[in-house]
């Protein structure tokens, strides 16, 4: 499981505005969320004083109910990747005919696959999670690591123990 860290903070207008037009979404929704993100401004407020305003240039606000849309278009290429419309073959391991899933909800994110091998699952956990990681940073976003979590879930034999992740942050 993966957090992407300060995710409405850091979404990139023009790369959201050129996903829209890859999804093909009508031009008057497009040119509305232009609209919807431009000439934004803000203030930080620290011990009841209240800054200068600044204007805004990336992110989209976190409370507005059409942001964790516009949050599911922004990361949509990554759920490509892991369902193979645009990398086939980049969830496959050369050992194991196993696919790794990727699930998301808004800025938080769960790898999961499943194999008799734990050796198996691991490093295909490795190399999703560094796929994830390598197109976060493409995006302009970071995984938290301090959030970042690993569960394995069913039987273990005797001789089987887990070996930790490489990635960064796993636990």
């Amino acid at each position: 499981m993966f957090d992407i860290k300060g995710y409405f903070d850091f979404v990139n207008h023009k790369r959201l505005l050129c996903e829209l037009r890859r999804k093909q979404l009508p031009l008057p929704y497009i040119k509305w969320t232009a609209s919807f993100l431009s000439n934004r401004e803000a203030a930080v407020c620290i011990d009841g004083m209240v800054g200068e305003m600044k204007p805004v240039e990336n992110g989209i606000p976190q409370g507005s109910p059409i942001s964790p849309i516009l949050a599911a278009f922004y990361t949509a290429e990554l759920l490509e990747i892991f369902s193979r419309i645009i990398d086939p073959g980049i969830t496959r391991h050369p050992d194991f005919p196993t696919d790794v899933h990727l699930m998301m909800y808004v800025d938080d994110g769960n790898l999961y696959v499943s194999s008799p091998s734990l050796d198996v699952n691991t490093t295909l956990l490795e190399h999703a999670y560094k796929r994830v990681h390598d197109w976060l940073r493409t995006a302009g976003l970071a995984a938290d690591p301090v959030k970042d979590s690993l569960c394995r879930t069913g039987m273990v034999e005797q001789h089987q123990v887990p070996t930790k992740p490489s990635g960064e942050g796993a636990k």
